[in-house]
């Protein structure tokens, strides 16, 4: 599935999102964690349904960023490609690949992409209100 929208950040709060906010979780537990390509990060949760693990599968940075996600009832791939506007904002094309999907109901399944297609854009909107609400405090 995926996205395309222009949103009111520049491609530094967004990747200065990425690099910060999406690694916090993982921070408590090991302070000298890094976004790279390659990298691996679980938050160790005692409760295995409740555990969840990030590979970041390619990165580059003011470019795109995709990862593998890794939870007890899904696993996804998302991607991210930025491009820098004229106005100093971004057009994000935002990618999700549900690998847990299995396509059994033709009706169901287009039912369930329509359900997340609408996620996939409050997702990007509410990382939009974050990062503004972050400037202008």
């Amino acid at each position: 599935m995926k996205l395309i929208r222009k949103l009111q950040i520049t491609e530094d709060e967004f990747y200065d999102y990425l690099e910060n906010d999406l690694l916090a979780p993982y921070q408590d537990i090991n302070p000298d964690v890094e976004f790279k390509k390659g990298a691996i990060y679980t938050n160790n949760q005692e409760d295995p349904t409740a555990q969840v693990t990030l590979e970041i599968l390619d990165y580059k940075r003011y470019s795109h960023y995709k990862a593998l996600v890794k939870s007890y009832t899904d696993n996804l791939i998302i991607s991210y490609q930025t491009l820098s506007l004229d106005n100093g904002n971004i057009e994000i094309i935002f990618e999700q690949n549900i690998q847990s999907f299995k396509r059994k109901n033709r009706f169901f399944s287009l039912f369930k992409e329509t359900i997340y297609l609408g996620r996939m854009s409050d997702s990007l909107q509410d990382l939009q209100q974050k990062i503004i609400q972050k400037r202008n405090s």
